[in-house]
């Protein structure tokens, strides 16, 4: 049995504006989300730029690095690194591990020894380095005015290392070594691990390069996210880059968030759909029921009248040859009456179905004559004309009909079903009401049901018909 959906036009009507209201839900919560990340990312990115911004007034480089002067002045970016040209560490406020791949050239330092380091700068450095398991700990004091009482804090800040991995090291709070004391942290590869003011280290150029390139990125460290920002410090006399901000932000809580905003939105864009289906299932299952109460089974339709929702025929299109030959049709035109006879009783079949679709609607049983007593005679001669000499075969026939030859087409609206009564198999065709904005012709003309018989309608009062239904 072929099995097809169709739903009625009120049915329809509910699952298209419940789907276009989820549909422009969806639209306007999408363009919302993005609309938030981009503002989002676009204050992110304000927050960056101004604290790129204060670091560089801070800085404020004519000609030459004033690094002493720039330490003076209090900075509120809680992020921040900034390099000469060369790559040299100036200063690094909020060392983030991995921000980006720190190789380093390390100084040629004695450890265990303090000694004067003179930076590309002008500047001072005493430092002390210090060998740890698995790497090294270069400690320092800027512009060192009182060498004696440097060194005595140096050696102090670098006993506090004593028997530490540079692992431990790393997680030793900056607290604990010393408020005057800056220091840095690297492991056997030259990767600086830790950094703790501006010990003066030098940046692979590489990576300098780089940051001067891809000025804005963002980088997952573990659980959190950051989103940086790379500014060139430009001389203020003549333009040229004398070095490099680099900014960072924890944007972990507002990732989340859109994160969140955009998880609740498929889960509720699927809350809907599904919601869809089961208003859809609920329809189909509400539109059925109505059609099984409408049903009107062979056995009871048997003893009813022929009215304007219920009509009988004996055959579709079979007609026979017998019966021709007994009214004397001569032998020569046999064929072409009995094709012409088909056709007639086919037509008759199909004005009862487009009259059942501009009126009430309507049962049609096929395979049960007309008068009374009724006799059911059933399809069983109409199969042997179908492709396919069986049930689906004439179903198909049924419909393709329906599909060709009405306008417009009712395959929504019509429900073609098998009945056994006595051993005899019955086709029943349930048909439902057009929509009165649609009116049913069969190629070209209408028809409707006036009581027990099908009426073509032509002339003025199709035009009045025609006008009514249209109107209401």
């Amino acid at each position: 049995m072929i099995a097809k959906i169709y739903l009625s036009e009120s049915h329809r009507l509910i699952v298209v504006i419940v789907s276009i209201c989820i549909i422009l839900f969806l639209i306007v919560a999408i363009l919302e989300s993005y609309y938030v990340g981009l503002q989002t990312k676009r204050e992110t990115l304000t927050q960056l730029e101004y604290s790129a911004q204060e670091v560089n007034q801070a800085i404020n480089y004519v000609d030459h690095w004033n690094v002493q002067k720039y330490r003076q002045t209090a900075i509120t970016a809680p992020h921040y690194y900034v390099f000469d040209s060369d790559g040299q560490i100036i200063d690094i406020e909020g060392f983030i591990p991995n921000l980006i791949p720190f190789q380093v050239y390390p100084m040629v330092l004695e450890s265990g020894k303090t000694q004067f380091f003179r930076t590309r700068t002008g500047d001072i450095w005493r430092l002390l380095s210090k060998s740890v398991k698995g790497g090294s700990v270069v400690l320092g004091i800027f512009n060192s005015e009182d060498t004696m009482k440097d060194d005595k804090k140096l050696i102090s800040c670098a006993l506090k290392f004593d028997n530490l991995t540079v692992d431990e090291s790393v997680r030793l709070p900056a607290r604990e070594i010393s408020e005057d004391v800056e220091f840095a942290i690297i492991d056997s590869l030259s990767a600086l691990l830790r950094q703790w003011g501006g010990v003066p280290f030098e940046l692979d150029k590489n990576i300098f390069k780089s940051l001067l390139h891809d000025s804005i990125f963002q980088k997952d460290i573990g659980d959190i996210e950051y989103l940086a920002l790379a500014k060139p410090v430009v001389n203020q006399s003549d333009g040229k880059i004398a070095g490099l901000i680099l900014v960072s932000i924890d944007i972990t809580l507002r990732q989340q968030a859109l994160r969140a905003e955009k998880t609740f939105i498929f889960i509720f864009a699927g809350i809907l759909f599904f919601g869809v289906i089961i208003i859809f299932i609920s329809l189909l299952i509400v539109q059925e029921r109505q059609k099984r109460k409408r049903r009107v089974p062979v056995d009871k339709a048997l003893n009813s009248n022929e009215d304007v929702t219920l009509e009988f025929k004996e055959t579709l299109e079979y007609v026979d040859k017998e019966s021709l030959q007994a009214i004397g049709v001569p032998a020569d035109k046999l064929n072409d009456v009995l094709s012409q006879k088909q056709r007639d009783v086919l037509h008759s079949s199909l004005k009862t179905i487009c009259a059942f679709l501009n009126t009430n609607g309507g049962t049609l049983f096929i395979g049960v004559t007309d008068k009374k007593p009724r006799v059911v005679k059933g399809i069983e001669r109409d199969l042997k004309l179908c492709g396919k000499q069986n049930e689906d075969g004439l179903e198909l026939k049924l419909r393709d009909y329906l599909r060709t030859r009405f306008h417009s087409s009712p395959l929504g609206k019509t429900d073609i079903r098998f009945e056994t009564f006595e051993g005899k198999e019955v086709c029943v065709i349930d048909v439902q009401p057009a929509s009165k904005k649609e009116p049913v012709d069969l190629e070209g003309k209408f028809y409707v049901r006036d009581g027990g018989r099908t009426l073509e309608l032509s002339g003025q009062l199709l035009a009045d018909w025609l006008k009514e239904r249209l109107r209401g």
